[in-house]
């Protein structure tokens, strides 16, 4: 039997087609005439959450590198962001998932187990049944937690896209992780945390270790629910669900400015640079320029797929007041239309829009404020979860936005923020130079791709076997 492995170039600049170009096998030297057994296209299955805007949309960017270098790609998904792979040519195969407003109900309330042991038995097994009917050579996932039960089930190389603060290798020297507003234990914990964490949240640093404590039980608690499915079909138990959720290879979308790993994470998990989609609207991008009035600060206000559209008349009404562009995308969350000087749309590039703002109003998720990095463009966050407030603390101390961490947030403060940041907007500019460098080496898709290839060749990401 011959063991799989790529040795192609996906990088090389005279070649585009992503095939097997040789083949080893264990112990013995295979004559020249075995290479041609090995030598088709890869076949990659993508994954992700089809209610998730941004997880969709950095799993296409992958899925567009790897058809541009030859795979053939298909993703298993469900929800309305389908449309967007559609449209971008993408088969698509129908595959549930838990549903989103499950997850953020659990998210919003601080607990790390994302859905009940009924959904997580239900989510593995389509998983492991849609594997069995692609057969494909990787499966990549984005946020689709039942896909490592299954590949590891399936046998299937499975690449994991994941942030850093959801991986065990985040540096916790440089980035500190402190005890969220948005928990189950209650706010009072969390802004109690943050006030003993100082100004520059560096603070009485000895408390980390009970913070760190407490959320590895957590992190445990959190996995059970798919250990007991690993369990049952004879797969090793993960430690935590940090752990759970790495892939044989792991994508960090992140630079390491601004969420740096450890020195001695494995070779496995690699960092890409931020997943940033473009769209194909670019007509609708210029349309716009030339539509606003540039003598006024213009502001963009966006939640993603996942944020609170209550932002938005609060939005529309300050800018009215403070004479003020207002750009918004609201991914289908609010029933808003354009007027005067508030333009609305479902969807469009956020980095060509933040690179057109003064200021840009978030939920502080990791694909928008990785936008507003590539743009310079500094920011208001409000938090709506635990990730997000961890990302914001982050931006803050960067000096890169002004931040709240609770969705309650007196509109007052919101529209003092952003007049705060209109009054030193160079300044808040000129802070994210310290990016410039990760930009040149870290380039998203292609570095992710790139990776592949690598761990494909190394035997990090070890292929099926070939009969």
């Amino acid at each position: 039997m011959l063991k799989r492995h790529a040795a192609f170039s996906l990088g090389a600049p005279d070649k585009r087609t992503l095939t097997f170009c040789r083949s080893r096998c264990i112990g013995q030297q295979i004559p020249d005439p075995a290479l041609s057994l090995a030598r088709r296209r890869l076949n990659v299955l993508v994954t992700t959450h089809g209610e998730v805007l941004a997880h969709t949309t950095r799993a296409l960017t992958i899925a567009e590198e790897l058809r541009a270098r030859g795979a053939n790609v298909t993703f298993a998904m469900r929800g309305d962001k389908t449309a967007l792979v559609q449209a971008a040519g993408f088969p698509v195969r129908d595959s549930g998932s838990v549903p989103l407003k499950d997850v953020l109900r659990r998210l919003r309330r601080g607990t790390t187990r994302l859905c009940s042991d009924s959904q997580a038995v239900e989510s593995v097994n389509a998983d492991v049944e849609m594997l069995g009917h692609e057969r494909p050579d990787i499966v990549l996932s984005d946020f689709r937690p039942s896909m490592a039960a299954a590949a590891r089930i399936t046998k299937t190389p499975h690449v994991s896209v994941l942030n850093a603060t959801w991986t065990p290798y985040l540096d916790h020297d440089q980035v500190r992780l402190i005890w969220p507003v948005h928990t189950r234990f209650g706010s009072v914990w969390g802004m109690l945390a943050r006030a003993l964490a100082g100004p520059d949240l560096m603070r009485f640093r000895f408390l980390d270790s009970l913070f760190q404590a407490i959320f590895r039980q957590m992190l445990v608690y959190g996995v059970a629910p798919y250990d007991k499915i690993q369990a049952a079909h004879g797969v090793a138990r993960s430690r935590d669900l940090y752990h759970y959720w790495l892939g044989d290879l792991t994508l960090v979308p992140d630079y390491p400015s601004f969420m740096p790993l450890r020195k001695d994470a494995p070779h496995s998990v690699k960092m890409t640079g931020p997943l940033v989609w473009r769209g194909g609207r670019s007509t609708e991008v210029e349309t716009l320029a030339s539509q606003l009035d540039r003598s006024r600060p213009t502001i963009y206000a966006t939640v993603g797929s996942t944020g609170d559209p209550g932002l938005f008349p609060m939005m529309i009404e300050a800018a009215t007041r403070k004479n003020w562009n207002l750009i918004i995308t609201k991914a289908g969350l609010a029933d808003l239309s354009s007027s005067g000087n508030v333009f609305v749309y479902d969807f469009l590039p956020g980095e060509a829009v933040m690179k057109m703002s003064d200021v840009t109003i978030c939920q502080g998720g990791s694909g928008t404020i990785n936008q507003a990095i590539a743009a310079s463009c500094p920011f208001v966050g409000v938090a709506c979860n635990i990730d997000q407030e961890w990302n914001l603390d982050r931006a803050s101390r960067l000096g890169l936005a002004k931040v709240f961490y609770r969705e309650d947030v007196d509109p007052s403060m919101l529209v003092d923020a952003i007049d705060s940041i209109l009054a030193r907007k160079e300044a808040y500019r000129a802070r994210f130079a310290v990016f410039d460098d990760d930009k040149r080496k870290y380039r998203g898709a292609k570095t992710a791709v790139d990776a592949i290839e690598s761990a494909i060749d190394s035997g990090t990401l070890p292929l099926r076997a070939l009969a």
